[in-house]
């Protein structure tokens, strides 16, 4: 009967821990002398025992002596081997607990290292307790510090005990669990004061500074101030219409919101002559923000009216003489001179309403000929004087070449003129000199000294002495 009990106890005691309930009871009727809280799992009728003695503990947790491992209460009696008389079986191992700090799934308090199950009492499964964060915890959970299976504390997040409905006193808490506190006590009917019962009973009136009501229609924002409901700085009769004149009858409390004609603001710089109609700002005519530069970018903002942002497009400064313009901040910049030059250096090139002119200059100039000296403008053109080349020799032709005189010989035996009128047929020799016949004058008459002249080339005959 005894052997019996013990297997019933230790069955229950690996069950769920409702089951932990029965096993006290039959703690209870065995007595400890027959079956104590140390079973001993996988030992056989020999006594030999295969694994740790596990500590049963009357909270329905199993805990092996051999360091503090927690053995999983959710181990059914099917996967625990209880040692019968006649077996040797050796017990299968056993899961380790969830480590702290995982949202792991549980069934029994052993299945959690930091030894809380919480579990739901309609599917009888939980989640382990974490501990608290920051000393904080979500909804209905509250840090409370707890004594972890293996020794030490931890403060772990564990559900807010049910309230149990009491008569509300004064002690600054909620005792009949309707979510009010200390209601119906201190009360001073201030709305600009906090009614407060502290814990030992005693009535508080700290001054708040919440919005109330001063009575008096004709203002609005009304706010308490040292106790005092202080007036809003408001008109409680604003409408919020441009349109109406408000004004308030502070002796009726009645606000009057007289209807506006004529000119109004809609609230748009976009428009203008906007007018009142029914109480309603009516827009007017769109505002006209083209300011005819083409240097701008126009746009309007109902914040703040016309936009004429600058910008880079290409343009025309009016200066047919100029090309490439461009806007700059706004204006329109003149680009570079039309080219007009004619590459002479003889002329003023001139633009003028978009036309090159040319204008005659006298300067010197170069006509780009080596063979010409003192080069002048004239009339618009470079003109110079040939190069003298003359050697003064008639038997050489007389030549310019890249700014270099040429004297060439010309053929022997050419004609020439010596420019003595005293030779006759004057010719080119081989040497390029110009050489001719001296002119007979002899007129046969030995009393007579016959000469030429050469200035004409006429004989003379002067008469001799004896």
């Amino acid at each position: 009967m005894m052997s019996l009990c013990c297997r019933l106890l230790r069955s229950c005691l690996a069950g769920r821990p409702l089951l932990t309930v029965l096993a006290l009871v039959a703690v209870s009727v065995i007595g400890t002398a027959s079956c104590t809280d140390d079973v001993i799992v996988g030992s056989t009728e020999e006594g030999d025992s295969d694994t740790a003695a596990v500590d049963v503990n009357l909270d329905g947790q199993i805990r092996g002596d051999g360091g503090g491992a927690e053995a999983s209460a959710d181990t059914s009696p099917e996967d625990i081997a209880i040692a019968d008389d006649a077996t040797g079986a050796d017990a299968p191992e056993v899961s380790a607990p969830c480590p702290l700090g995982q949202d792991c799934t549980c069934t029994v308090d052993a299945d959690c290292a930091s030894g809380v199950c919480l579990v739901d009492p309609s599917t009888g499964i939980g989640k382990c307790a974490v501990p608290c964060q920051d000393g904080s915890c979500g909804p209905d959970f509250v840090c409370t510090e707890t004594t972890l299976p293996g020794g030490g504390k931890l403060a772990l997040c564990l559900p807010k005990p049910p309230c149990k409905p009491a008569t509300e006193v004064c002690n600054g808490s909620d005792d009949n669990c309707d979510g009010k506190t200390d209601e119906g006590f201190c009360f001073d009917g201030n709305p600009c004061s906090d009614d407060v019962c502290t814990a030992d009973g005693i009535c508080t009136h700290p001054d708040n500074v919440l919005p109330c009501d001063d009575g008096n229609a004709c203002s609005k924002g009304d706010t308490c101030a040292a106790g005092q409901c202080s007036p809003g700085t408001g008109s409680g009769c604003d409408d919020d219409l441009v349109c109406t004149k408000d004004s308030c009858d502070a002796v009726a409390g009645a606000c009057v919101n007289t209807l506006l004609t004529g000119g109004c603001e809609d609230g748009n710089a976009c428009t203008l002559g906007d007018l009142c109609d029914s109480g309603n700002c009516v827009s007017g005519q769109p505002l006209a923000c083209d300011d005819k530069n083409p240097c701008t970018n126009d746009s309007c903002d109902p914040k703040v009216g016309c936009l004429n942002l600058a910008n880079a497009a290409t343009c025309s400064d009016g200066d047919a003489c100029t090309t490439g313009d461009a806007c700059a901040l706004g204006s329109c910049k003149g680009g570079a001179a039309k080219d007009c030059s004619d590459g002479s250096d003889c002329t003023l090139d001139l633009c003028k309403d978009g036309q090159c002119t040319q204008l005659p200059v006298e300067a010197t100039c170069s006509d780009d000929n080596a063979c010409t000296e003192a080069d002048l403008c004239k009339n618009g053109t470079c003109i110079g004087k040939n190069k003298d080349c003359k050697d003064n020799n008639p038997c050489t032709d007389d030549t310019c070449a890249a700014g270099a005189c040429v004297n060439k010989l010309v053929p022997d035996k050419t004609v020439c003129d010596d420019s003595n009128a005293c030779t006759l047929g004057d010719i080119c020799d081989h040497d390029g000199l110009c050489v001719g016949l001296d002119k007979n004058c002899d007129d046969s008459n030995p009393c007579t000294l016959d000469k030429c002249q050469v200035t004409d080339g006429q004989c003379q005959h002067e008469p001799t002495q004896g």
